[in-house]
């Protein structure tokens, strides 16, 4: 299993090098002037800058992000290079300001646009090898970010209670449906850090219409709870998960499908504060989970059939991609 998993990260540096190569066709270049790409660019408003033009300011802007040295420094002295061999005498200054600030300028709408049709097109030419079950394979994760220290972030992204005024910085809670047989992002939500509808849970459920029907999900133990798996089962998804370290799993209950391997009855818990009465109500009062054990790791799925969707078989998809997850995403 190492040696996949090696396998798939060396393919993933590679494909990232293909993209800064700018004779490749697969170049952001390339990608970006795609006439479904240009018609979310060119709905940007237009830049003062003649050089940092939104086409151009977002191709640096994606350059800096995979690049190995990810400073303004670089994203601006590289850019230099490419435009002093072109033409000598019309050469922009060395100063980063300009970029920084075309960078500010970039809709957020527009990034976010161009994220979904990224994650959907690299979706649809997925390699069929990278598959489970002949299916496509997304992963759920939850991070946290620094935002900038305005007071504008300051409001929206208010910090933790214990951190003290004016120490810190805002912080932003992030989730993201990605692809884990592309790395593509397919769709993502942020919210603040703390306070009502902002948990993971929360911002998953204002992205769950990326999650369709016959996709096999994975994510960390925090994902497992009834209202994601009923979710999972009204869409037609299936997911795999480790289970939360704090529920108990007795595998004497339930209907025994072999060693430490069960079907139980969930039942549901109070509705979260996050969600509506309607919402709550559209789940049912209780739903069947097969949860396993395996090399002292539980596990929690929605594949009830243990003859089809063995669990050793199960464990090892999990672990595969989950582990290719950690190391570059």
């Amino acid at each position: 299993m190492h040696y996949v998993i090696n396998k798939l990260k060396s393919q993933i540096e590679k494909q990232k090098a293909t993209l800064l190569d700018d004779e490749g066709s697969l170049s952001i270049e390339s990608l970006l002037s795609s006439d479904k790409f240009q018609s979310i660019i060119n709905n940007c408003r237009s830049f003062r800058s003649r050089f940092y033009t939104p086409f151009v300011t977002l191709i640096l802007f994606i350059r800096q992000v995979l690049s190995p040295d990810k400073s303004c420094k670089n994203t601006v002295a590289t850019f230099l290079a490419s435009v002093s061999t072109e033409d000598n005498n019309n050469i922009p200054s060395s100063n980063t300001g300009p970029y920084c600030k075309a960078r500010q300028k970039l809709p957020i709408e527009t990034l976010e646009s161009l994220v979904k049709l990224s994650g959907d097109s690299l979706s649809k030419s997925s390699n069929a090898r990278w598959k489970i079950y002949n299916r496509e394979v997304k992963l759920i994760d939850g991070t946290s970010l620094t935002m900038a220290d305005s007071e504008e972030n300051q409001s929206r992204y208010p910090q933790h209670d214990a951190q003290k005024a004016g120490a810190g910085f805002p912080i932003m809670r992030l989730v993201a449906i990605m692809s884990l047989t592309t790395g593509g992002i397919i769709d993502y939500a942020v919210g603040a850090y703390k306070g009502k509808g902002t948990g993971e849970h929360a911002l998953l459920r204002q992205i769950k219409d990326s999650i369709h029907k016959d996709d096999i999900v994975m994510g960390d133990r925090y994902f497992p709870c009834f209202f994601v798996m009923g979710d999972l089962q009204s869409i037609g998804a299936d997911g795999i998960f480790k289970a939360h370290s704090q529920r108990k799993y007795d595998f004497r209950k339930g209907r025994k499908l072999g060693s430490k391997n069960h079907l139980v009855i969930w039942k549901k818990p109070h509705k979260p504060d996050w969600m509506t009465q309607e919402t709550y109500d559209s789940y049912p009062d209780q739903m069947t989970v097969r949860e396993f054990k395996i090399k002292g790791e539980v596990y929690v799925t929605t594949f009830q059939d243990h003859k089809k969707y063995n669990k050793v078989a199960l464990a090892n998809h999990y672990k595969l991609f989950w582990s290719s997850h950690i190391g570059h995403f």
